[in-house]
């Protein structure tokens, strides 16, 4: 994981420190463009993967599971079993979300800017059963998180001919998380309640490096990157599992 980490960071760093002249780095859209512009907007999607984002769900199913083989399993309404058996399925799919953000290109230096995401939600699904040899036990729930991240942003531009460019980039600042617990199935019963929720902040970053084509008024951005997110300690009382994400991100923007 620290490799991930370190990675992404590192060749922003040689992109801005190396490569082309001073000259031939800065922003299609500063004094020198054929378009200077004070400020530009940018618009995009973003996905990322899950990668270790269910790490703490896991641990906490795989503890349940171990404490059920042999022991007391109260798995679900109305009634506890003791099974002698275990078995669960852990699922999160990609997750996907919205960015805009403005900036301001400077001459032969980049664009400085400020950019607002949102990933509306990241759905860990969770399958858990229990078994003896006449009672099976069931509990079917998701853990939702979402975040709202606010960065401080830097991208420059290194022309690849007339109209493709590199653009290396990194942003640092604040993210809001929401982890919610929703109950979907008991023994096979639909149920369908909200559990516990709760929300946090904290420090969030992220490096990028990407192609963009200009067009003739707008750019097209398309762009890999690695996000870190504020982690959540977890709650036992509230049956809120700890969260540790760091991931491998890919957007698709516009600047005009």
């Amino acid at each position: 994981m620290r490799k991930l980490l370190i990675v992404p960071l590192a060749l922003v760093v040689l992109s801005v420190t190396s490569g082309p002249s001073h000259a031939a780095r800065g922003s299609y859209w500063s004094g020198s463009s054929e378009d200077p512009k004070t400020f530009v907007v940018y618009s995009g999607l973003e996905m990322f993967l899950p990668m270790n984002i269910d790490d703490g769900m896991l641990k906490d199913v795989k503890e349940t599971a171990a404490s059920c083989v042999g022991g007391t399993c109260v798995l679900a309404i109305p009634s506890p079993s003791v099974p002698n058996s275990a078995a669960y399925t852990v699922d999160t799919p990609n997750a996907y979300g919205l960015r805009l953000g403005i900036f301001h290109p400077i001459e032969d230096f980049g664009d400085l800017g400020a950019s607002i995401g949102y990933l509306p939600g990241v759905t860990t699904s969770v399958e858990f059963s229990g078994k003896d040899n006449t009672t099976t036990s069931s509990m079917d729930f998701d853990r939702t998180v979402s975040f709202v991240r606010l960065l401080g942003e830097f991208r420059q531009a290194y022309p690849l001919g007339e109209r493709w460019s590199f653009n290396p980039g990194m942003g640092a600042g604040v993210a809001f998380g929401n982890n919610k617990i929703r109950f979907v199935r008991a023994n096979g019963n639909f149920v369908n309640f909200l559990g516990e929720s709760s929300s946090w902040s904290g420090f969030t970053w992220e490096a990028s490096f990407g192609l963009s084509l200009k067009l003739e008024k707008q750019e097209l951005n398309f762009t890999v990157k690695y996000a870190a997110f504020p982690g959540y300690q977890g709650d036992a009382a509230q049956n809120l599992p700890k969260l540790n994400w760091g991931s491998l991100g890919f957007s698709f923007g516009i600047t005009y």
